[in-house]
């Protein structure tokens, strides 16, 4: 009886945590989520937005359609740049059709390819978002992130290169 109960209500528990997650992002502002489509937040355990090298950051904005203007597209500009280096950016401009929305617009997009996998890699990262919809919405948000190197390469490092290391060190010394 318990697993009857529990396959059936797990489901729309988690459903309704989803939706209410969705809810409570707020309008207007940037948020750096886990994949397209996705509400998920990527924070690591210090609540900040953060990143492995081997994940693509996606950020997510989401618009009242009460404030588009649905007969112009909406402009939005991504920029993508490291802190640490400022030369290392890039800046995205899409175009997206209104013509029949009918409920508030969510727009994700990726840390642009093929530059992310040539540009990306550890240290603080930011997007500034831009979006601009003729006599209609119109704004700004930036979010920042870090990027990780992520824990399997640290390991693999750790556990086969540090003994590797060790023993070419000691065959030099016998040699």
């Amino acid at each position: 009886m318990k697993k009857i109960l529990l396959v059936f209500v797990l489901p729309f528990v988690v459903l309704s945590f989803v939706v209410a997650k969705a809810e409570a992002l707020d309008y207007n502002t940037a948020y750096m989520v886990t994949d397209n489509n996705s509400l998920t937040l990527s924070v690591d355990g210090s609540g900040d937005y953060s990143y492995t090298t081997n994940q693509t950051p996606w950020v997510y904005l989401k618009l009242k359609l009460s404030e588009l203007n649905l007969t112009a597209p909406l402009n939005v500009l991504w920029s993508w740049s490291s802190f640490s280096n400022t030369s290392i950016n890039e800046t995205k401009l899409e175009h997206i059709s209104l013509a029949g929305l009918s409920t508030d617009k969510e727009v994700w997009s990726a840390a642009p390819e093929p530059w992310w996998s040539a540009n990306g890699g550890t240290g603080k990262w930011t997007v500034d978002v831009a979006w601009l919809n003729a006599h209609g919405a119109y704004g700004t948000s930036t979010a920042n992130f870090n990027v990780t190197p992520e824990p399997l390469s640290s390991a693999l490092l750790l556990f086969g290169g540090v003994p590797l290391a060790a023993a070419l060190l000691r065959k030099k010394k016998t040699v």
